[in-house]
Protein backbone atom coordinates (compact mmCIF):
# COMPACT_ATOMS: atom_id res chain seq x y z
CA UNK A 1 0.00 0.00 0.00
CA UNK A 2 2.87 2.40 0.77
CA UNK A 3 4.48 1.86 -2.70
CA UNK A 4 1.20 2.53 -4.45
CA UNK A 5 0.75 5.80 -2.59
CA UNK A 6 4.23 6.97 -3.62
CA UNK A 7 3.67 6.30 -7.36
CA UNK A 8 0.36 8.11 -7.29
CA UNK A 9 2.04 11.04 -5.62
CA UNK A 10 4.78 11.24 -8.35
CA UNK A 11 2.19 11.19 -11.14
CA UNK A 12 0.26 13.95 -9.38
CA UNK A 13 3.44 16.08 -9.18
CA UNK A 14 4.23 15.55 -12.94
CA UNK A 15 0.65 16.42 -13.85
CA UNK A 16 0.89 19.63 -11.88
CA UNK A 17 4.18 20.47 -13.63
CA UNK A 18 2.64 20.01 -17.08
CA UNK A 19 -0.32 22.20 -16.20
CA UNK A 20 1.97 24.91 -14.91
CA UNK A 21 4.31 24.89 -17.98
CA UNK A 22 1.60 24.95 -20.74
CA UNK A 23 0.93 28.75 -20.66
CA UNK A 24 4.62 29.50 -21.20
CA UNK A 25 4.79 27.37 -24.34
CA UNK A 26 1.75 29.07 -25.78
CA UNK A 27 3.20 32.52 -25.18
CA UNK A 28 6.40 31.91 -27.25
CA UNK A 29 4.36 31.08 -30.50
CA UNK A 30 7.29 29.51 -32.48
CA UNK A 31 7.35 29.47 -36.31
CA UNK A 32 6.36 26.34 -38.14
CA UNK A 33 9.48 24.44 -39.27
CA UNK A 34 9.82 23.27 -42.91
CA UNK A 35 8.79 19.77 -43.71
CA UNK A 36 11.52 17.32 -43.03
CA UNK A 37 12.72 14.86 -45.73
CA UNK A 38 13.97 12.39 -43.17
CA UNK A 39 12.02 9.26 -42.64
CA UNK A 40 10.20 9.20 -39.31
CA UNK A 41 11.75 6.99 -36.76
CA UNK A 42 9.89 3.91 -35.92
CA UNK A 43 7.95 4.18 -32.65
CA UNK A 44 9.40 2.14 -29.83
CA UNK A 45 7.51 -0.97 -28.98
CA UNK A 46 4.75 -0.45 -26.44
CA UNK A 47 5.73 -1.51 -22.98
CA UNK A 48 3.49 -3.87 -21.13
CA UNK A 49 1.67 -2.29 -18.21
CA UNK A 50 2.50 -3.89 -14.91
CA UNK A 51 -0.36 -5.91 -13.47
CA UNK A 52 -2.42 -4.04 -10.89
CA UNK A 53 -1.32 -4.59 -7.31
CA UNK A 54 -3.32 -7.10 -5.38
CA UNK A 55 -5.37 -5.64 -2.59
CA UNK A 56 -4.03 -6.51 0.86
CA UNK A 57 -5.45 -9.60 2.46
CA UNK A 58 -8.33 -8.92 4.77
CA UNK A 59 -7.53 -9.15 8.47
CA UNK A 60 -8.76 -12.39 10.00
CA UNK A 61 -12.03 -12.12 11.91
CA UNK A 62 -11.62 -12.35 15.67
CA UNK A 63 -12.54 -15.71 17.06
CA UNK A 64 -15.90 -15.84 18.80
CA UNK A 65 -15.60 -15.47 22.58
CA UNK A 66 -16.33 -18.69 24.42
CA UNK A 67 -18.44 -18.07 27.52
CA UNK A 68 -17.08 -19.74 30.62
CA UNK A 69 -19.41 -22.26 32.10
CA UNK A 70 -20.83 -21.18 35.49
CA UNK A 71 -19.16 -22.92 38.45
CA UNK A 72 -20.84 -26.10 39.49
CA UNK A 73 -23.10 -25.59 42.50
CA UNK A 74 -21.65 -26.71 45.81
CA UNK A 75 -22.97 -30.02 47.07
CA UNK A 76 -25.61 -29.51 49.70
CA UNK A 77 -27.49 -31.38 52.39
CA UNK A 78 -30.82 -30.59 54.04
CA UNK A 79 -31.93 -32.69 56.99
CA UNK A 80 -35.03 -32.38 59.17
CA UNK A 81 -34.90 -34.01 62.61
CA UNK A 82 -37.69 -34.63 65.13
CA UNK A 83 -37.10 -34.99 68.88
CA UNK A 84 -39.86 -36.51 71.01
CA UNK A 85 -39.99 -36.67 74.79
CA UNK A 86 -41.48 -39.36 76.98
CA UNK A 87 -44.60 -37.23 77.44
CA UNK A 88 -45.16 -37.01 73.68
CA UNK A 89 -44.01 -33.39 73.33
CA UNK A 90 -41.90 -32.91 70.23
CA UNK A 91 -39.54 -30.40 68.67
CA UNK A 92 -38.18 -30.15 65.12
CA UNK A 93 -34.84 -28.88 63.85
CA UNK A 94 -33.54 -28.31 60.33
CA UNK A 95 -29.91 -28.62 59.18
CA UNK A 96 -28.73 -26.98 55.94
CA UNK A 97 -25.09 -27.22 54.81
CA UNK A 98 -22.85 -26.89 51.77
CA UNK A 99 -19.77 -28.28 53.48
CA UNK A 100 -18.20 -24.87 54.17
CA UNK A 101 -21.15 -23.44 56.04
CA UNK A 102 -23.92 -24.97 58.12
CA UNK A 103 -27.22 -23.61 59.40
CA UNK A 104 -29.27 -25.27 62.12
CA UNK A 105 -32.78 -23.94 62.68
CA UNK A 106 -33.97 -24.65 66.21
CA UNK A 107 -37.51 -23.42 65.63
CA UNK A 108 -39.32 -20.27 66.74
CA UNK A 109 -37.07 -18.08 64.58
CA UNK A 110 -33.75 -19.15 66.12
CA UNK A 111 -30.81 -20.35 64.00
CA UNK A 112 -27.12 -21.09 64.56
CA UNK A 113 -24.85 -20.65 61.51
CA UNK A 114 -21.32 -22.06 61.45
CA UNK A 115 -19.06 -20.46 58.82
CA UNK A 116 -15.82 -22.42 58.39
CA UNK A 117 -14.51 -20.04 55.71
CA UNK A 118 -15.07 -16.97 57.89
CA UNK A 119 -14.06 -18.76 61.12
CA UNK A 120 -17.13 -17.56 63.00
CA UNK A 121 -20.46 -18.67 64.40
CA UNK A 122 -23.60 -16.57 64.10
CA UNK A 123 -26.72 -16.82 66.20
CA UNK A 124 -29.74 -15.33 64.45
CA UNK A 125 -33.10 -14.36 65.95
CA UNK A 126 -35.83 -13.65 63.40
CA UNK A 127 -38.25 -12.08 65.88
CA UNK A 128 -35.75 -9.41 66.88
CA UNK A 129 -34.19 -9.27 63.37
CA UNK A 130 -30.87 -9.46 65.14
CA UNK A 131 -27.72 -11.57 65.08
CA UNK A 132 -24.47 -11.85 67.00
CA UNK A 133 -21.10 -13.11 65.78
CA UNK A 134 -18.43 -14.93 67.77
CA UNK A 135 -15.11 -16.51 66.74
CA UNK A 136 -15.28 -20.15 65.78
CA UNK A 137 -12.33 -21.10 67.95
CA UNK A 138 -13.52 -19.28 71.05
CA UNK A 139 -16.97 -20.54 72.04
CA UNK A 140 -18.66 -18.40 74.68
CA UNK A 141 -18.36 -20.57 77.76
CA UNK A 142 -19.11 -18.85 81.04
CA UNK A 143 -17.14 -20.56 83.81
CA UNK A 144 -19.07 -21.04 87.04
CA UNK A 145 -17.75 -19.55 90.26
CA UNK A 146 -15.46 -21.89 92.18
CA UNK A 147 -17.21 -24.40 94.41
CA UNK A 148 -16.56 -24.40 98.12
CA UNK A 149 -16.32 -28.17 98.02
CA UNK A 150 -15.63 -30.69 95.26
CA UNK A 151 -16.35 -34.37 95.06
CA UNK A 152 -15.75 -37.17 92.58
CA UNK A 153 -18.15 -39.33 90.63
CA UNK A 154 -17.36 -42.23 88.29
CA UNK A 155 -18.73 -42.36 84.74
CA UNK A 156 -18.14 -45.61 82.85
CA UNK A 157 -19.14 -45.58 79.17
CA UNK A 158 -19.37 -48.70 77.03
CA UNK A 159 -19.97 -48.78 73.26
CA UNK A 160 -21.23 -51.89 71.47
CA UNK A 161 -21.54 -52.31 67.69
CA UNK A 162 -24.29 -54.92 67.27
CA UNK A 163 -23.27 -55.65 63.67
CA UNK A 164 -26.75 -54.79 62.41
CA UNK A 165 -27.14 -52.60 59.32
CA UNK A 166 -30.08 -51.07 57.49
CA UNK A 167 -30.86 -48.48 54.86
CA UNK A 168 -32.02 -45.10 56.19
CA UNK A 169 -32.69 -42.32 53.68
CA UNK A 170 -30.41 -44.04 51.16
CA UNK A 171 -27.51 -44.35 53.60
CA UNK A 172 -26.11 -47.48 55.19
CA UNK A 173 -26.63 -47.14 58.93
CA UNK A 174 -25.02 -49.22 61.66
CA UNK A 175 -26.57 -49.91 65.05
CA UNK A 176 -24.50 -48.98 68.11
CA UNK A 177 -25.61 -49.04 71.75
CA UNK A 178 -24.09 -46.81 74.39
CA UNK A 179 -24.41 -47.26 78.16
CA UNK A 180 -23.20 -44.63 80.62
CA UNK A 181 -23.17 -45.80 84.24
CA UNK A 182 -22.96 -43.11 86.92
CA UNK A 183 -21.57 -44.38 90.22
CA UNK A 184 -21.05 -42.04 93.19
CA UNK A 185 -17.94 -42.25 95.35
CA UNK A 186 -17.65 -41.57 99.10
CA UNK A 187 -16.76 -37.94 98.30
CA UNK A 188 -19.60 -37.36 95.82
CA UNK A 189 -21.85 -34.36 96.41
CA UNK A 190 -24.66 -36.09 94.51
CA UNK A 191 -25.09 -39.67 95.73
CA UNK A 192 -27.49 -40.56 92.92
CA UNK A 193 -26.70 -43.74 91.01
CA UNK A 194 -28.18 -44.15 87.53
CA UNK A 195 -27.66 -45.54 84.05
CA UNK A 196 -28.30 -43.83 80.71
CA UNK A 197 -28.76 -46.07 77.66
CA UNK A 198 -28.69 -44.95 74.04
CA UNK A 199 -29.76 -47.23 71.21
CA UNK A 200 -28.89 -45.56 67.91
CA UNK A 201 -28.32 -45.89 64.16
CA UNK A 202 -25.35 -44.02 62.67
CA UNK A 203 -24.16 -43.33 59.11
CA UNK A 204 -21.54 -41.32 57.24
CA UNK A 205 -23.01 -38.07 55.90
CA UNK A 206 -22.68 -37.45 52.12
CA UNK A 207 -21.83 -33.78 52.83
CA UNK A 208 -19.81 -33.02 55.94
CA UNK A 209 -18.89 -29.71 57.50
CA UNK A 210 -15.28 -28.81 56.70
CA UNK A 211 -14.52 -27.55 60.20
CA UNK A 212 -15.28 -29.09 63.56
CA UNK A 213 -16.45 -26.56 66.15
CA UNK A 214 -15.42 -27.39 69.67
CA UNK A 215 -17.89 -29.75 71.34
CA UNK A 216 -19.81 -27.71 73.86
CA UNK A 217 -21.63 -28.87 76.96
CA UNK A 218 -24.30 -26.78 78.69
CA UNK A 219 -22.91 -24.31 81.23
CA UNK A 220 -22.26 -26.04 84.54
CA UNK A 221 -24.56 -25.20 87.39
CA UNK A 222 -22.99 -23.13 90.11
CA UNK A 223 -23.15 -24.90 93.45
CA UNK A 224 -21.48 -24.95 96.83
CA UNK A 225 -20.48 -28.57 96.18
CA UNK A 226 -19.65 -29.76 92.69
CA UNK A 227 -18.68 -33.24 91.46
CA UNK A 228 -15.73 -33.71 89.13
CA UNK A 229 -16.13 -36.69 86.74
CA UNK A 230 -13.77 -39.66 86.58
CA UNK A 231 -14.48 -40.97 83.07
CA UNK A 232 -13.55 -44.33 81.58
CA UNK A 233 -14.75 -46.00 78.35
CA UNK A 234 -14.64 -49.31 76.49
CA UNK A 235 -15.42 -50.08 72.85
CA UNK A 236 -15.43 -47.75 69.86
CA UNK A 237 -17.71 -44.67 69.75
CA UNK A 238 -20.12 -44.70 66.79
CA UNK A 239 -18.71 -43.35 63.53
CA UNK A 240 -20.72 -40.85 61.49
CA UNK A 241 -23.83 -38.98 62.57
CA UNK A 242 -26.96 -40.32 64.24
CA UNK A 243 -30.02 -40.86 62.05
CA UNK A 244 -32.13 -42.25 64.89
CA UNK A 245 -31.68 -43.04 68.57
CA UNK A 246 -33.56 -43.51 71.82
CA UNK A 247 -32.18 -42.33 75.18
CA UNK A 248 -33.45 -43.88 78.41
CA UNK A 249 -32.50 -42.99 81.99
CA UNK A 250 -32.80 -45.76 84.60
CA UNK A 251 -32.37 -45.26 88.35
CA UNK A 252 -30.63 -47.59 90.79
CA UNK A 253 -33.92 -49.44 91.37
CA UNK A 254 -34.13 -50.31 87.67
CA UNK A 255 -37.02 -47.91 87.07
CA UNK A 256 -37.16 -45.76 83.93
CA UNK A 257 -37.19 -42.11 84.99
CA UNK A 258 -36.89 -40.30 81.64
CA UNK A 259 -36.76 -41.03 77.93
CA UNK A 260 -36.50 -39.25 74.61
CA UNK A 261 -35.98 -40.22 71.01
CA UNK A 262 -34.54 -38.63 67.90
CA UNK A 263 -35.33 -39.49 64.29
CA UNK A 264 -34.30 -37.94 60.98
CA UNK A 265 -37.55 -37.17 59.22
CA UNK A 266 -36.09 -36.31 55.81
CA UNK A 267 -32.64 -36.12 54.21
CA UNK A 268 -32.04 -34.51 50.82
CA UNK A 269 -28.71 -34.22 48.97
CA UNK A 270 -28.96 -31.21 46.61
CA UNK A 271 -27.53 -27.67 46.34
CA UNK A 272 -28.90 -25.31 48.98
CA UNK A 273 -29.79 -21.62 48.99
CA UNK A 274 -26.47 -19.94 49.87
CA UNK A 275 -28.29 -16.93 51.32
CA UNK A 276 -29.47 -19.06 54.22
CA UNK A 277 -25.87 -19.60 55.29
CA UNK A 278 -25.22 -15.95 56.12
CA UNK A 279 -26.74 -13.25 58.28
CA UNK A 280 -30.07 -12.22 56.71
CA UNK A 281 -30.09 -8.94 54.80
CA UNK A 282 -31.49 -6.06 56.83
CA UNK A 283 -30.80 -7.65 60.23
CA UNK A 284 -28.85 -5.67 62.83
CA UNK A 285 -25.66 -6.96 64.40
CA UNK A 286 -25.52 -6.93 68.19
CA UNK A 287 -22.40 -5.47 69.74
CA UNK A 288 -21.89 -8.47 72.02
CA UNK A 289 -23.78 -11.44 73.51
CA UNK A 290 -25.10 -9.35 76.41
CA UNK A 291 -26.76 -6.85 74.05
CA UNK A 292 -28.10 -9.70 71.91
CA UNK A 293 -29.70 -11.51 74.85
CA UNK A 294 -31.21 -8.33 76.33
CA UNK A 295 -32.80 -7.26 73.02
CA UNK A 296 -34.10 -10.73 72.21
CA UNK A 297 -35.67 -11.04 75.66
CA UNK A 298 -37.30 -7.61 75.33
CA UNK A 299 -38.80 -8.40 71.93
CA UNK A 300 -39.90 -11.86 73.08
CA UNK A 301 -41.62 -10.52 76.18
CA UNK A 302 -43.41 -7.72 74.35
CA UNK A 303 -44.66 -10.12 71.69
CA UNK A 304 -45.74 -12.69 74.28
CA UNK A 305 -47.59 -10.18 76.41
CA UNK A 306 -49.45 -8.74 73.42
CA UNK A 307 -50.32 -12.08 71.79
CA UNK A 308 -53.58 -13.96 72.36
CA UNK A 309 -53.30 -16.64 75.01
CA UNK A 310 -52.22 -19.96 73.54
CA UNK A 311 -54.32 -23.07 74.08
CA UNK A 312 -53.43 -24.85 77.30
CA UNK A 313 -51.69 -21.79 78.77
CA UNK A 314 -52.64 -20.44 82.21
CA UNK A 315 -51.96 -16.71 82.40
CA UNK A 316 -50.99 -14.93 85.60
CA UNK A 317 -51.37 -11.16 85.65
CA UNK A 318 -48.75 -9.47 87.86
CA UNK A 319 -49.62 -6.05 89.29
CA UNK A 320 -46.79 -3.56 89.75
CA UNK A 321 -45.21 -4.51 93.10
CA UNK A 322 -44.96 -1.97 95.90
CA UNK A 323 -41.92 -1.33 98.09
CA UNK A 324 -42.99 -0.86 101.70
CA UNK A 325 -39.54 -1.58 103.11
CA UNK A 326 -38.35 2.02 103.03
CA UNK A 327 -35.10 0.86 101.41
CA UNK A 328 -35.71 2.43 97.99
CA UNK A 329 -35.84 -0.90 96.12
CA UNK A 330 -36.82 -0.75 92.43
CA UNK A 331 -40.44 -1.85 91.97
CA UNK A 332 -39.75 -2.47 88.29
CA UNK A 333 -36.84 -4.74 89.17
CA UNK A 334 -39.02 -6.68 91.61
CA UNK A 335 -41.76 -6.99 88.99
CA UNK A 336 -39.39 -8.23 86.27
CA UNK A 337 -37.94 -10.87 88.58
CA UNK A 338 -41.42 -12.03 89.56
CA UNK A 339 -42.59 -12.18 85.92
CA UNK A 340 -39.67 -14.40 85.02
CA UNK A 341 -40.04 -16.63 88.05
CA UNK A 342 -43.76 -17.21 87.43
CA UNK A 343 -43.31 -18.07 83.73
CA UNK A 344 -43.02 -21.85 83.92
CA UNK A 345 -45.09 -23.90 81.50
CA UNK A 346 -48.06 -24.12 81.44
CA UNK A 347 -48.07 -20.82 83.37
CA UNK A 348 -47.29 -17.52 81.68
CA UNK A 349 -46.91 -14.27 83.60
CA UNK A 350 -47.83 -10.93 82.01
CA UNK A 351 -47.63 -7.43 83.54
CA UNK A 352 -50.74 -5.45 84.51
CA UNK A 353 -49.55 -1.84 84.32
CA UNK A 354 -52.77 0.16 84.71
CA UNK A 355 -52.91 2.37 87.84
CA UNK A 356 -56.54 2.12 88.98
CA UNK A 357 -58.54 -0.91 90.11
CA UNK A 358 -61.11 -0.60 87.32
CA UNK A 359 -58.39 -0.10 84.70
CA UNK A 360 -56.46 -3.09 86.06
CA UNK A 361 -59.53 -5.28 85.78
CA UNK A 362 -60.08 -4.17 82.18
CA UNK A 363 -56.43 -4.82 81.26
CA UNK A 364 -56.51 -8.24 82.91
CA UNK A 365 -59.60 -9.13 80.90
CA UNK A 366 -58.05 -7.90 77.66
CA UNK A 367 -54.94 -10.02 78.30
CA UNK A 368 -57.06 -13.07 79.10
CA UNK A 369 -55.50 -13.67 82.51
CA UNK A 370 -56.76 -16.48 84.72
CA UNK A 371 -55.23 -15.24 87.98
CA UNK A 372 -53.87 -11.95 89.32
CA UNK A 373 -50.96 -11.63 91.76
CA UNK A 374 -50.26 -8.60 93.93
CA UNK A 375 -46.97 -8.51 95.86
CA UNK A 376 -45.45 -6.12 98.41
CA UNK A 377 -41.87 -6.04 99.65
CA UNK A 378 -42.75 -5.50 103.30
CA UNK A 379 -39.33 -5.33 104.95
CA UNK A 380 -35.59 -5.55 104.38
CA UNK A 381 -33.44 -5.70 107.51
CA UNK A 382 -29.67 -5.59 107.82
CA UNK A 383 -27.64 -6.49 110.89
CA UNK A 384 -24.12 -7.41 111.91
CA UNK A 385 -23.42 -11.15 112.23
CA UNK A 386 -23.08 -12.64 115.67
CA UNK A 387 -19.84 -14.42 116.62
CA UNK A 388 -21.63 -17.77 116.92
CA UNK A 389 -23.29 -17.41 113.52
CA UNK A 390 -19.98 -16.44 111.91
CA UNK A 391 -18.26 -19.49 113.34
CA UNK A 392 -21.02 -21.79 112.09
CA UNK A 393 -20.78 -20.35 108.57
CA UNK A 394 -16.98 -20.70 108.55
CA UNK A 395 -17.23 -24.31 109.67
CA UNK A 396 -19.64 -25.06 106.82
CA UNK A 397 -17.43 -23.31 104.26
CA UNK A 398 -19.82 -20.36 103.92
CA UNK A 399 -17.44 -17.62 104.94
CA UNK A 400 -18.37 -14.75 107.20
CA UNK A 401 -20.25 -11.87 105.57
CA UNK A 402 -19.85 -8.40 107.03
CA UNK A 403 -23.65 -7.92 107.09
CA UNK A 404 -26.67 -10.18 107.40
CA UNK A 405 -29.89 -9.45 105.52
CA UNK A 406 -33.47 -10.60 105.83
CA UNK A 407 -36.21 -9.83 103.28
CA UNK A 408 -39.95 -10.44 103.62
CA UNK A 409 -42.70 -10.21 101.02
CA UNK A 410 -46.46 -10.53 101.19
CA UNK A 411 -48.49 -11.68 98.22
CA UNK A 412 -52.16 -12.10 97.34
CA UNK A 413 -53.57 -14.33 94.60
CA UNK A 414 -56.94 -13.50 93.00
CA UNK A 415 -59.03 -15.42 90.52
CA UNK A 416 -59.70 -13.32 87.42
CA UNK A 417 -62.60 -10.91 87.96
CA UNK A 418 -62.61 -11.38 91.75
CA UNK A 419 -61.69 -8.79 94.38
CA UNK A 420 -61.38 -11.37 97.15
CA UNK A 421 -57.99 -13.09 97.36
CA UNK A 422 -57.99 -16.86 97.22
CA UNK A 423 -54.67 -16.84 99.09
CA UNK A 424 -52.76 -14.32 101.19
CA UNK A 425 -49.33 -15.44 102.35
CA UNK A 426 -45.83 -14.32 103.30
CA UNK A 427 -42.41 -15.47 102.11
CA UNK A 428 -38.97 -14.57 103.37
CA UNK A 429 -35.26 -15.22 102.96
CA UNK A 430 -32.07 -14.62 104.93
CA UNK A 431 -28.43 -14.23 104.02
CA UNK A 432 -26.95 -17.63 103.27
CA UNK A 433 -30.14 -19.06 101.77
CA UNK A 434 -29.41 -17.79 98.25
CA UNK A 435 -29.94 -20.76 95.92
CA UNK A 436 -30.91 -18.98 92.70
CA UNK A 437 -27.80 -19.57 90.60
CA UNK A 438 -27.20 -17.92 87.27
CA UNK A 439 -27.13 -21.20 85.35
CA UNK A 440 -30.53 -22.17 86.74
CA UNK A 441 -31.98 -18.87 85.62
CA UNK A 442 -30.37 -19.26 82.22
CA UNK A 443 -31.80 -22.73 81.79
CA UNK A 444 -35.26 -21.41 82.62
CA UNK A 445 -34.87 -18.44 80.28
CA UNK A 446 -33.56 -20.60 77.44
CA UNK A 447 -36.32 -23.14 77.98
CA UNK A 448 -38.99 -20.46 77.74
CA UNK A 449 -37.39 -18.47 74.98
CA UNK A 450 -36.18 -21.18 72.64
CA UNK A 451 -37.21 -24.69 73.54
CA UNK A 452 -40.68 -24.41 75.08
CA UNK A 453 -42.01 -27.64 76.54
CA UNK A 454 -39.11 -29.56 74.99
CA UNK A 455 -36.61 -28.26 77.55
CA UNK A 456 -36.81 -31.33 79.78
CA UNK A 457 -36.43 -33.62 76.77
CA UNK A 458 -33.30 -31.77 75.61
CA UNK A 459 -31.82 -32.00 79.10
CA UNK A 460 -32.31 -35.77 79.03
CA UNK A 461 -30.62 -36.18 75.65
CA UNK A 462 -27.78 -33.74 76.31
CA UNK A 463 -26.72 -35.62 79.43
CA UNK A 464 -25.36 -38.44 77.25
CA UNK A 465 -22.34 -38.80 74.90
CA UNK A 466 -24.81 -38.98 71.99
CA UNK A 467 -25.04 -35.20 71.93
CA UNK A 468 -21.39 -34.94 70.85
CA UNK A 469 -22.28 -36.36 67.42
CA UNK A 470 -25.67 -34.69 67.04
CA UNK A 471 -25.19 -31.26 65.38
CA UNK A 472 -28.61 -30.00 66.46
CA UNK A 473 -27.87 -30.65 70.11
CA UNK A 474 -24.50 -28.96 69.74
CA UNK A 475 -26.42 -25.93 68.49
CA UNK A 476 -28.64 -26.09 71.58
CA UNK A 477 -25.51 -26.20 73.74
CA UNK A 478 -24.17 -23.20 71.86
CA UNK A 479 -27.33 -21.22 72.64
CA UNK A 480 -27.08 -22.07 76.32
CA UNK A 481 -23.41 -21.09 76.42
CA UNK A 482 -24.16 -17.88 74.54
CA UNK A 483 -26.75 -17.00 77.16
CA UNK A 484 -24.18 -17.78 79.80
CA UNK A 485 -21.73 -15.29 78.34
CA UNK A 486 -24.42 -12.69 77.80
CA UNK A 487 -25.67 -12.33 81.35
CA UNK A 488 -24.24 -10.30 84.21
CA UNK A 489 -21.94 -11.96 86.69
CA UNK A 490 -23.57 -13.94 89.44
CA UNK A 491 -24.83 -11.89 92.35
CA UNK A 492 -22.95 -11.99 95.63
CA UNK A 493 -24.70 -14.65 97.70
CA UNK A 494 -24.43 -12.54 100.83
CA UNK A 495 -25.73 -9.31 99.27
CA UNK A 496 -28.99 -7.62 100.07
CA UNK A 497 -30.12 -8.03 96.45
CA UNK A 498 -29.52 -11.79 96.55
CA UNK A 499 -31.63 -12.05 99.69
CA UNK A 500 -34.51 -10.12 98.08
CA UNK A 501 -34.33 -12.28 94.94
CA UNK A 502 -34.49 -15.41 97.06
CA UNK A 503 -37.56 -14.11 98.90
CA UNK A 504 -39.26 -13.39 95.55
CA UNK A 505 -38.50 -16.87 94.26
CA UNK A 506 -39.72 -18.46 97.45
CA UNK A 507 -42.97 -16.56 96.96
CA UNK A 508 -43.25 -17.56 93.28
CA UNK A 509 -42.67 -21.22 94.16
CA UNK A 510 -45.47 -21.04 96.73
CA UNK A 511 -47.80 -19.32 94.24
CA UNK A 512 -47.22 -21.93 91.54
CA UNK A 513 -47.62 -24.72 94.07
CA UNK A 514 -50.90 -23.18 95.23
CA UNK A 515 -52.07 -23.06 91.60
CA UNK A 516 -51.26 -26.74 91.13
CA UNK A 517 -47.94 -26.76 89.28
CA UNK A 518 -46.15 -30.10 89.35
CA UNK A 519 -42.41 -29.52 89.31
CA UNK A 520 -40.37 -31.00 86.45
CA UNK A 521 -38.17 -33.67 87.96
Amino acid sequence: MQAIRLRSGAALVALCGVVAFAPALHAQNPKTPPPSTAKPKAAPPAQKKPPPAKPPAAAPKPAALVKEAPPAPKPGLTMVTVYTGGDGASSETKLITNGQRQRIELGDGTAVITQCDAQQILQVNDKAKLYVSLPLDAPPVAPPPPAKKTGAVDFATSYTDTGEKKDLHGLEARRVTTVVARTPTPTSCDKKKERVQTDGWYAAMPVQLACAPRQMAPPPIAADCRDEPNATSTGQPPAGRPLAYTVTTINEDGKETASARMEVKSLTVAPVDERLLDAPAGYSKAADPSAFVAEVERIENEARWAAPKAAGTIRIGVLMPTDKSGQDISAIGIGNELLEALTVKPYEAVPILSPGVAEQAAEAKAKEVDFVVALDLTSVKTSAPSKVGGLVRKASGGGSPSELHEAKVEYRVFAAGSTTPRATKNASAKTGSFTLKRAVGLARFAARLYFGSSAGMFRTIMSTPTQNTDPSLNAVSYVLNLLGSGTPAQADESSREATIITALHNASNDILKDLGLKKDK
